[in-house]
């Protein structure tokens, strides 16, 4: 039985309305009104994309990464499929979305959020021909009838419940999602967590320690400056509230700020200067930034070396490290994302068919992919057959 997608043509938005649609969907940073337990969304691609250059660095890499794996598809019988509706709808999901930026933009929503919503649209009964991405603040999760998941979908003022069809286990809407701590709700099927969540406190210590790093800048590379005032024979005790405040503001005006570093301080009668100053190491601040910046690398699961974090070097050379990030960060999410299709999308274009990253067409895995080679080559008590099953290749 093919899987009806809820959404029937009669239904559907007209086609300008439609693509403007897409268009605002696909947008990450978009700060709409939120909608349930996903309203965070906007704070995590705040924080992450706009204002952390380690974090956004992190994110985009992750992103960008997953979206140039190629995906293959396969028979039942392991046989790759090389022309099919399905290819064609994943190489070109929507009119105003190309491949790369849709998987990216749902990479992106994985690895902030945990939860990737897609929906499928096209006539009801037949296979999908378009796929839209809704941000996950956009769509919460409730109890539905016969046990199964409610999805309300918020689009601007309005909101729609989707809910899936009684007669068949599987959800109208995709929804992808990463563990987590998120609460299991309707069907067992709950909120996932990304790793923005637990980047958070990192991303804000580094800002405040971007922010102090600034704030001396602008003030002359220096914490303060004193300004004595000894008084000679016959000078008052002390400076008027009128001198007081005169000299505060020629201070501020005259003598702060990069642009004015190095000019001349003409100082009246009785005043000496002295200068304040904390050596890096009382303020520790350099270091403490240098921490935070490791602490959100480590959170999205990006090595060190990678982001550019000085004397980070966790990896021996860049190729390891390479190898660690693509094996222990992009491939599983990459995976995650071809099961994900697989299981919800594939079943309305027939039976048997799946979806797996072409892992061979990984630049960063040649090494190890040739290291494997040579040592299968000189396994002597395997045949030829189970040496191409060994790496993924049917029989001759």
């Amino acid at each position: 039985m093919q899987i009806p997608f809820f959404r029937r043509a009669a239904k559907a938005a007209p086609r300008r309305e439609l693509l403007a649609f897409a268009s605002a969907m696909a947008s990450p940073l978009d700060a709409s009104a939120a909608l349930g337990s996903g309203a965070g969304y906007p704070l995590l691609a705040e924080r992450c994309l706009r204002h952390n250059p380690v974090a956004f660095r992190c994110v985009t890499m992750i992103a960008r990464a997953v979206a140039s794996v190629p995906l293959y598809l396969q028979s039942a019988s392991g046989t790759e499929i090389t022309d099919h509706p399905a290819l064609t709808l994943l190489a070109r999901p929507s009119p105003l979305v190309s491949a790369q930026a849709f998987f990216e933009t749902l990479a992106i929503h994985l690895t902030l959020d945990g939860n990737g919503f897609i929906e499928p649209l096209g006539p009801l009964g037949a296979p999908p021909q378009e796929l839209h991405l809704l941000r996950p603040d956009r769509v919460s999760i409730r109890a539905g009838s016969h046990g199964l998941p409610l999805y309300r979908v918020s689009r601007g003022a309005q909101t729609e419940d989707i809910a899936p069809d009684p007669l068949d286990a599987r959800l109208p809407l995709i929804h992808l999602r990463r563990g987590g701590i998120g609460a299991v709700g309707a069907g067992g099927v709950g909120r996932g967590q990304g790793e923005g969540e637990a980047a958070l406190a990192a991303i804000a210590a580094h800002d405040l320690a971007g922010q102090w790093n600034s704030a001396l800048l602008e003030n002359g590379a220096r914490p303060s400056l004193a300004l004595i005032y000894e008084p000679k024979d016959g000078s008052p005790a002390s400076l008027s509230e009128e001198q007081f405040q005169r000299l505060k503001t020629e201070l501020h005006t005259l003598h702060s700020g990069a642009a004015k570093a190095g000019s001349i301080m003409l100082l009246d009668g009785g005043l000496t200067a002295k200068e304040l100053s904390l050596s890096p190491k009382d303020m520790d601040w350099l270091a403490g930034r240098r921490q935070a910046a490791l602490d959100i690398a480590t959170a999205f699961g990006v090595p060190a070396q990678l982001v550019g974090i000085p004397d980070a070097q966790t990896y021996a050379n860049m190729e390891q490290a390479r190898l660690s990030f693509w094996e222990d960060t992009v491939l599983p999410l990459g995976r995650l994302i071809a099961d994900g299709l697989t299981q919800h999308l594939l079943p309305a274009f027939g039976p048997g068919l799946s979806l797996a990253l072409d892992e061979d067409a990984i630049p960063a895995l040649a090494a190890q992919r040739l290291a494997t080679y040579e040592k299968l080559s000189r396994a002597d008590f395997l045949t030829e057959a189970e040496k191409r099953a060994a790496v993924g290749y049917g029989p001759v």
